[in-house]
């Protein structure tokens, strides 16, 4: 239930490039019902205490990773075949979370996973590896709900952002602050993957925080630009990317494109090839050059769909290229 948003939109990309013989409309509304459901689970599972710099908060955590379904609540509150489309209960669940990730967020800009809270009203520097999946699902909410008229007179609002004992923010400036700050931390050490699957969510990140400004902001000019983006792009497709521990960690693909997950002649395949898939393929939505190289990646790794009774997808499991390729079978 608690899968990133990106794990989702593989699926509902699907619906657009389904052979002819599937019925894609029945398909888009099972998917749709499921998905509701999972949001109908979000919605009574989340803070609401008046006063609580918690509020917003999912499953009672304050790990960041549970805040990344706060995309999706967005996306079924503006989709019309969703039964929360519209729904008050959705929107204003969307915007406590994004509200509370304002108080959640460290010194640094980054947030927490298992390491304890970082946020108000003592805020210290996050540390995650894993901060780009997060952020990109807030990122991906902003951007869905911010041009929506009804989100108006929402974003002029006075919240807390910075703890009870501290003056309020107007909204949209709250929200700005947190990505703006969250773009540094996606450019530092501590804001980056140490593989090649966090690292992409790092940079599906960038993306999604760049355009969520930009919704937010439109006369402002980015917070990276199209070269800073396109260097941080090349560093972690073709280049030796830095790691969350701020030290060089090798090449996370070959030359043709074959996943070294930093460590070469070992690579991952399973769910770390599918996700890294995943995550390609949602840079390459942004971005043409990101476009190009997953599908050489794609076509290295579809040498690796193979037929194996321990994995469910028809993948190989972890380390099966090195076991495989050592057997010579």
């Amino acid at each position: 239930m608690w899968m990133a948003l990106g794990a989702v939109l593989p699926v509902v990309a699907c619906l657009v490039s389904a052979p002819p013989a599937v019925d894609v409309h029945a398909l888009r509304r099972d998917v749709v019902a499921v998905l509701d459901e999972w949001v109908d689970a979000y919605l009574v599972d989340q803070n609401l205490a008046p006063g609580s710099i918690r509020r917003g908060q999912f499953h009672d955590s304050d790990n960041m990773r549970l805040q990344e379904c706060t995309a999706l609540i967005a996306w079924v509150y503006a989709t019309p075949d969703s039964r929360h489309h519209r729904s008050q209960a959705a929107l204003d669940a969307a915007v406590a979370s994004i509200d509370y990730m304002c108080r959640a967020q460290g010194s640094n800009g980054g947030l927490n996973e298992y390491h304890g809270w970082c946020g108000v009203p003592d805020r210290t520097p996050g540390k995650s590896s894993v901060a780009g999946f997060t952020l990109y699902g807030i990122a991906l909410a902003i951007e869905l709900l911010s041009p929506l008229d009804v989100m108006e007179t929402i974003l002029a609002d006075e919240i807390d952002a910075d703890g009870p004992a501290m003056p309020t923010m107007q909204r949209r400036s709250a929200w700005q602050r947190l990505l703006c700050l969250a773009m540094g931390n996606l450019y530092a050490g501590s804001g980056r993957g140490h593989s090649a699957n966090q690292d992409l969510c790092a940079l599906a990140a960038v993306y999604a925080v760049n355009r969520a400004w930009r919704s937010l902001s439109p006369s402002a000019p980015p917070l990276k630009s199209d070269a800073e983006v396109a260097a941080m792009r090349d560093e972690i497709f073709y280049g030796s990317p830095r790691d969350a521990r701020n030290e060089y960690a090798g090449k996370w693909f070959s030359d043709m494109g074959l996943l070294f997950e930093g460590r070469p002649y070992a690579g991952y395949d399973a769910n770390y090839a599918a996700v890294t898939l995943a995550y390609t393929g949602l840079c390459g939505d942004y971005d043409p050059e990101a476009a190009r190289f997953g599908a050489k990646y794609w076509s290295a790794l579809e040498y690796f769909f193979v037929p194996d009774v321990n994995s469910p997808l028809g993948i190989s499991m972890e380390d099966g290229v090195s076991r495989r390729a050592s057997r010579e079978a």
